[in-house]
């Protein structure tokens, strides 16, 4: 009766700890899922970052272009000649 008594105390605290566990690993995973999350936005931000400055460089070249010129027509195909012309020098 007694020896019935300690086996089922130790079967509920082995349940006890398998669930403390699971849980513990569940936490552990949502950490690692976040830390990919964190790398990934970090990585695409700094790609935005990289064609925002890129697109503001475009944008000053075809301010002073106009300014140079005097001629601030929106043409598309003077933006893109203008912009190859900056890339190749």
């Amino acid at each position: 009766m007694e020896e019935e008594k300690e086996i089922e105390k130790l079967k509920n605290k082995n349940k006890d700890l398998l669930r403390k566990l699971r849980n513990r690993v569940k936490e552990v995973n949502k950490l690692i899922k976040y830390s990919a999350y964190k790398k990934e936005f970090s990585r695409l931000n700094a790609i935005i970052d990289k064609m925002a400055k890129d697109l503001l460089i475009c944008g000053i070249d075809f301010i002073n272009f106009g300014k140079a010129t005097g001629d601030f027509t929106k043409d598309k195909e003077k933006l893109k000649e203008l912009y190859a012309k900056e890339v190749e020098e």
